[in-house]
């Protein structure tokens, strides 16, 4: 029943070159004072004051470096950019905060609520190029509350460089069985639970619980299944969220149908979010949840969101090659083939050497024929610490086998370069590499995952 007074953005322009040394963790102290009347003449002063601090640039260099023939380059000249494919604003809020519609199913969360455009101001500030808003499918109850979101993001899309996408967080019924039981396989009427779905590069509303409350857990509602179908349909990208962290009691709102849920080669899943919020959990949690489903055969690439429903902040943020420039369409070719890690900070990117001397970057298939002589593959590993020293880590999978083998570790990895490894790759069975690395320092342990790339038997 409360209604937000009406408010207006003035832009502040805050000379950070004068204000903060040009370094990492450098502070300021920044107040602000605004002098007003109000309408009966009276004059009034407010100030508020903020701590701002320059945050370390992200490492990146080209996708793979070299230059004498016998390293990889990826061919396009382009760049990385970074972002977040998971964050809400207050539609996803109870109340009419900052003139967004009502949501009486987050009835329970109370945090602080962002319009769209604040959050991407922030967004800019944090130093990222895109992210996707995904408000709930069922805080976004009618097809017009979607169009909106449509709307403000075109419009928001004129003013910076920064690309927002309205995307969706699509809530699912689960099928199949459960790898891990959650909280909401408790609440909710639906037999197995609900399951959350982001849903992107999509062009229209999709349905999914309702806005009353606990309409969370209500019909109508879709299988998960059909809503991977109906997402691919649209030409968009299917990345399931927060799924299970582990084979037991997971948390809330997981996705648990580890039995139904296939990868790209059946038409099914393109992603997982192996890093959702603040906390990382090296190769365990949602990683070993991913891991699981490599092994089982199924081709499905790893992402990151932060779920925030406050304030942006630092997290494991989504790094991908897009060529020549950032646009809606580019970025999604580029998500589309797996040009893409995940990292808190430094840089990581593999290929793989074809026999022929040919080299398939990350998120590529090396298809060979069954029973092929040639079993000795060469994997490259791109790697940027920046100022950090860390461990540099290559797993192998074999499809069938219940654990990944640790092909290789190389500890005190400072700088920047290339690590070359030799691998005898399985010839009876498909395969992946993906390299993990692990940094200490300032602001957070640094951690990046990179997209597997396939060796595929035919």
């Amino acid at each position: 029943a409360v209604v937000a007074p009406p408010f207006g953005q003035v832009a502040v322009r805050v000379p950070l070159r004068r204000v903060l040394r040009n370094r990492a963790g450098s502070v300021a102290d920044l107040e602000v004072r605004v002098d007003f009347e109000d309408s009966a003449g009276r004059g009034h002063q407010v100030v508020t004051a903020h701590r701002i601090e320059r945050l370390p640039d992200f490492p990146h260099l080209p996708l793979m470096h070299g230059g004498n023939g016998e390293l990889p380059k990826f061919a396009q000249a382009g760049s990385w950019v970074v972002g977040d494919f998971h964050f809400h604003d207050c539609k996803d809020e109870t109340g009419f905060w900052r003139g967004c519609p009502s949501c009486t199913a987050e009835t329970t969360d109370w945090g602080v609520q962002n319009s769209l455009a604040e959050l991407h101001s922030q967004f800019v500030a944090a130093g990222a190029d895109f992210a996707t808003s995904t408000s709930h499918s069922y805080c976004l109850q009618k097809e017009r509350e979607y169009e909106a979101v449509r709307l403000e993001v075109e419009d928001l899309n004129g003013e910076s460089e920064f690309l927002l996408l309205a995307d969706i967080e699509l809530s699912s019924e689960e099928s199949g069985r459960q790898g891990c039981l959650d909280v909401f396989n408790a609440i909710c009427v639906l037999p197995k639970g609900t399951a959350h779905m982001g849903a992107h590069f999509i062009n229209e509303w999709m349905v999914g619980g309702t806005d009353l409350l606990g309409g969370f857990c209500f019909r109508p509602m879709n299988s998960i299944l059909d809503n991977i179908a109906s997402v691919r349909e649209q030409g968009g990208l299917p990345i399931i969220n927060h799924p299970c962290p582990n084979h037991g009691l997971g948390g809330a709102l997981t996705s648990n149908s580890d039995d139904v849920l296939t990868g790209i080669r059946d038409g099914g899943l393109h992603g997982a979010e192996i890093w959702n919020g603040p906390l990382q959990t090296g190769q365990n949690g949602h990683v070993k949840w991913w891991a699981d489903r490599l092994l089982a055969g199924h081709k499905i690439f790893g992402y990151s969101g932060s779920d925030t429903h406050d304030d942006v902040y630092e997290f494991g943020w989504n790094h991908v090659y897009v060529w020549p420039d950032l646009t809606t369409e580019k970025l999604q070719r580029s998500v589309d083939r797996g040009l893409s890690y995940v990292s808190n900070y430094q840089y990581l990117a593999v290929a793989l050497k074809e026999p022929g001397g040919n080299w398939v970057p990350m998120g590529g298939d090396l298809a060979v024929p069954y029973g092929w002589r040639e079993r000795s593959v060469v994997l490259a590993v791109g790697y940027d610490m920046g100022d950090r020293y860390g461990t540099v880590e290559v797993w192998r999978g074999r499809v069938g086998d219940t654990e990944e083998v640790l092909v290789a570790t190389f500890p005190g990895v400072r700088g920047d370069g290339t690590l070359l490894v030799s691998d005898a790759a399985p010839s009876d069975r498909s395969s992946y590499y993906r390299a993990y690395s692990v940094a200490p320092g300032y602001p957070t342990e640094g951690h990046a995952y990179t997209n597997p790339v396939w060796v595929v038997i035919q």
